[in-house]
């Protein structure tokens, strides 16, 4: 009996029990009244904790009992017949307790390693190959005596569940992408030897396992089949104003030749965003909006691409729209009067040149666009595409697809305007010719391929070592991208195919050509620095078709261009150009399926941190504004015009300072050279520095050359200051664009007392002038922080540059100047700060009479401060007062000018709170801006304002 009891308890402990003694009445037992006063209150086990999730019991897949939990993260890829699925469930308690970070750990012996699942892990293998601020998957590392090894594991495009597929935890999309890989370094003697391999690939759910190309990857099954293929050729160097000639083309359909089928051609500037085919709307006041008449009367904000974008991050699509409605008219299917603007009929037939008989010439910033409407070629089914061309001279060939929307079926597609029935993909680079060919000695066949990117193959191999003093690293990467032509019929979707696809249920296997792009980029570094000499020498080789970015399809993200975008580019060597938390993606747009908008919050601040303490110097406040523009925290900050520093690419703006479009690789893309310095101190105040730069673009043809000098002081004297003077001398010959993004001010921008200043001022994506073609440059610059006195402190400032344009003959000069100075005392308990601040900056060319920019900014500011208790204070500040205020004048273009005043009084209060450090700030703040142009008035600000802020430390 007692046996049989325990055999049972045991039973009953591991088991659900078989047999469940009966009760003798038929009354439920539901219990009866309870006190707690003695015994005290037990809570439920699956009690809800915090108050968000079910703890209860876990088992494992084996049926083994774990523990009474909670499901913090699970992710699940089921593949093949059935229901097939991929889901990554992300409950609200891995937000609220974990802070989206959850890290295992463990060591043995010498030896330790350590799990980490988080949506943002900092994860960098080597400048060529890996390096994101926000990792979002599963990273694990191991670390023995002699070894370090990582790996990292995400399904990259769809890391946050967002979107039509998402169940609020769990995340059900229908196309998917895999990035796995790692990293593994082995320290030798005084050598360190590694080694880095990912790859990252799309793939399809309904296949099994070992079906799909787990490299390659499969072409997503919800891509439409394209109805027209975009192959667009541009002059690679269009400064030279000598572009490519095409002398031929032949066309491949399903891999056999088609004589029969020639592709339209169309020539436009690309430098021109949108054509005629709209005309402005009568009813908004703005001019913004822009529609077509006739049947294809359509409202969109001017430029079909505005919500999609024709530019996201230097993506560009194909203005199909303007083509299809071009050949319209070529067929005499519509009239000009019917799209364009009824005052100049025949804009749009100037504008996109139908071209039709070979030899045909892309000079300068004109392109040829060869259009092939797949549609009309009567085919059934379509597995590939090629088009090869006979062409010579400096070429740069892009691809695009233009498919139908998967929104819309056959019935309804032809029901809708052009910018509505297709969803267009992105320009991809194929081909570009080495150099800078202008004599036509290099026409050949060349051979483009269409197809969508489906996988991307990234390698390396590093090397570091220091060998007494020299140290010397290295590495060679190697890339590989593969894509795939989206097969199927060229032709919009039936009524049944659309309705499987919006259902999830669409499984047919893409089977569609192959082909892929290889890339390498490598560099050896090698230098030794000491204190009376150094010297160090850089050789490195960047490929044109060298990638760490793959773009992939967004199925779920909407249909029809005017829907976000369809296609997103993911980069594993980010544009990060502050090395912050964000990466620099440069568009207010969201990128769909990532959860967060594609910008950074903080802004984009590169080289502006000699703190160290994480927060540009120029963005205190961390808004979206640089403070060389706000009230106070003006003075203590400047433009960039008044920095100083390296400008090896010689674009106006010192190097760490670059806010640019490129991913942050060791070098940039498409360069190859060699640069080689000396560096002698006779000193420890004093040195002379040599040094020489030849670079290269490998395909683009560009040359920067520099040959230079430096004399630098540096004198330092603890409690009194520092002093800094460096004479530069560069010899320059470099027609490479850098292009860079500068904060400049809105024509007509208004304050918004939302946005405050971000109104006024915005960030541009500005050409690289190419001022230094062909030039002698000489820059003196001096600074002086002085601490004479206690509380007295004193900067001051000058940048002198001159640059000798030999190739125009003439000189450019720029001076930028600042002054200021702080003085703290104190009247009883009262501490009193008058503070000044003078900016001068000019810039002049010897061949015109007016500055091409002179202003100045003068800031008088007044600060007072009593403090009623050890942590409480009572402050005011005041920037500019009656009949001497904050003025700006800028003497090149007075609508500018303006003077102002600011006034702050504020209650501050600092204290403890449960072991939390919090500072409270309450106050008033008024605020008055008049410019100086009376057409400006609409620009005026004048408003007072309350605030309050409490802040948390722990």
């Amino acid at each position: 009996m007692w046996t049989l009891t325990a055999l049972l308890l045991v039973a009953h402990a591991s088991v659900p029990p078989t047999f469940i003694p009966s009760r003798n009445f038929i009354m439920k037992q539901v219990g009866g009244y309870e006190n707690y006063a003695f015994t005290g209150y037990e809570n439920y086990k699956t009690i809800r904790y915090p108050y968000v999730t079910s703890k209860r019991p876990i088992y494992d897949p084996m049926g083994d009992f774990l523990m009474r939990g909670i499901d913090v993260y699970s992710w699940i890829e089921r593949r093949g017949e059935g229901w097939a699925y991929t889901r990554i469930r992300k409950p609200a308690v891995y937000r609220t307790i974990f802070d989206y970070v959850i890290i295992g750990s463990d060591s043995w012996g010498s030896s330790s390693g350590k799990i980490i699942v988080a949506n943002e892990i900092r994860t960098k293998f080597t400048p060529l190959t890996f390096n994101q601020a926000q990792f979002n998957g599963i990273r694990a590392d191991i670390a023995t005596e002699d070894d370090r090894a990582s790996f990292i594991l995400s399904r990259f495009t769809r890391p946050i569940f967002a979107g039509r597929y998402s169940t609020g935890e769990g995340f059900y999309p229908p196309d998917m992408g895999l990035l796995l890989g790692g990293h593994w370094e082995r320290q030798v003697g005084v050598m360190t030897l590694g080694a880095t391999f990912y790859n990252a690939h799309t793939y399809d759910r309904m296949s099994s396992p070992g079906e799909g190309d787990f490299v390659r990857g499969t072409i997503n099954q919800n891509i439409p089949v394209p109805m027209i293929v975009a192959v667009r050729v541009s002059d690679d160097s269009p400064e030279d104003g000598t572009g490519p000639v095409v002398f031929d083309v032949r066309v491949y359909i399903n891999g056999r030749i088609r004589p029969d089928v020639r592709p339209d051609v169309i020539k436009r500037d690309s430098r021109q965003n949108y054509t005629a085919i709209w005309e402005k709307d009568p009813s908004d006041p703005t001019g913004k909006t822009f529609r077509r008449k006739g049947q294809y009367a359509l409202f969109v904000p001017a430029g079909y691409f505005q919500w999609n974008r024709e530019r996201f991050r230097g993506w560009e699509y194909p203005l199909y729209a303007d083509y299809l409605y071009r050949m319209d008219i070529e067929r005499g299917e519509i009239s000009p009067e019917e799209i364009a603007n009824p005052a100049d009929p025949n804009e749009m037939l100037r504008r996109f040149q139908l071209v039709r008989d070979f030899p045909m010439r892309a000079d300068g910033y004109d392109v040829l666009m060869f259009y092939l409407d797949l549609s009309r070629l009567g085919e059934d089914y379509i597995s590939s595409v090629r088009m090869d061309l006979l062409i010579g001279n400096d070429y740069r060939i892009d691809i695009s697809t233009i498919g139908a929307s998967q929104s819309l079926s056959e019935k309804s597609f032809y029901k809708r305007g052009y910018t509505e029935r297709y969803q267009p993909s992105y320009y991809q680079l194929v081909r570009r010719a080495p150099g800078n060919v202008k004599d036509l000695s290099n026409v050949g066949w060349v051979r483009v391929e269409i197809g969508h990117q489906t996988g991307l193959t990234v390698r390396s191999l590093n090397f570091h070592a220091n060998f007494r003093g020299l140290e010397v690293n290295a590495e060679y990467a190697s890339s590989t991208l593969y894509f795939q032509y989206p097969d199927g019929r060229p032709a919009p979707q039936t009524e049944d195919e659309r309705k499987a696809r919006q259902g999830n249920i669409y499984s047919r296997k893409r089977l569609g050509g192959r082909w892929k792009m290889d890339g390498k980029a490598y560099y050896l570094n090698l230098h030794k620095e000491g204190r009376r000499f150094g010297f160090g020498f850089e050789y490195f080789y960047m490929g044109p078709y060298y990638t760490t970015t793959i773009v992939t399809y967004n199925s779920y993200a909407g249909a029809g261009v005017l829907s976000s975008r369809q296609f997103a580019p993911w980069d594993f060597v980010e544009d990060n150009d502050d090395n912050d938390r964000f990466p620099d993606l440069n568009s207010p747009d969201p990128v769909p399926g990532i959860g967060s908008h594609g910008y950074e919050p903080d802004g984009v601040f590169p080289g502006k941190d000699e703190d160290k303490d994480g927060i540009p110097d120029t963005n205190r406040n961390g808004n979206d504004l640089p403070d060389y523009v706000e009230p106070f925290l003006m003075y203590y900050v400047e433009p960039d015009e008044y920095a100083y520093g390296r400008d090896m690419n010689n674009n106006g703006v010192i190097d760490v300072r670059e806010d640019d479009r490129k991913p942050e690789y060791p070098y940039d893309p498409d360069r190859k050279g060699y640069h080689v310095y000396l560096r002698l101190s006779p000193t420890r105040f004093l040195s002379l520095t040599l040094g020489r730069l030849d670079s290269r673009e490998v395909a683009g043809g560009g040359v920067n050359k520099v040959n230079y000098a430096k004399l630098t002081l540096n004198v330092a004297k603890t409690g009194m200051g520092r002093v800094f003077a460096e004479l530069k001398l560069k010899d320059v010959r470099d027609d490479i664009r850098d292009d860079v993004f500068k904060y400049s001010e809105k024509p007509g921008g208004v304050y918004d007392p939302m946005t405050g200043y971000g109104a006024l001022y915005k960030a541009t994506y500005t050409e690289d002038p190419l001022d230094y073609r062909d030039s002698f440059v000489r820059t003196l610059y001096v600074s002086a922080d002085v601490t004479p006195v206690q509380g007295l402190n004193f900067h001051a400032s000058l940048k002198e540059e001159l640059n000798d344009q030999r190739w125009l003959s003439d000189r450019v000069g720029l001076t930028a100047a600042v002054s200021r100075m702080d003085y703290t005392f104190s009247l009883g308990g009262l501490e009193v700060t008058p503070a000044f601040k003078l900016q001068w900056l000019k810039k002049t060319r010897k061949s015109t009479r007016v500055p091409l920019m002179h202003e100045v900014r003068l800031v008088p500011i007044l600060r007072l401060k009593y403090q009623l208790a050890p942590k409480v204070a009572i402050r005011f500040g005041a920037q500019g007062f009656p009949g001497l205020e904050h003025r700006f004048l800028n003497f090149t273009e007075g609508r500018k000018n303006f003077r102002e005043k600011t006034y702050i009084l504020d209650f501050v209060s600092s204290s403890e709170y449960w072991g939390y450090k919090v500072w409270m700030n309450f106050g008033l703040k008024f605020e008055q801006k008049e410019f100086d142009d009376p057409f400006r008035k609409v620009d005026n600000v004048k408003y007072a304002s309350y605030f309050a802020r409490v802040v948390l430390s722990y």
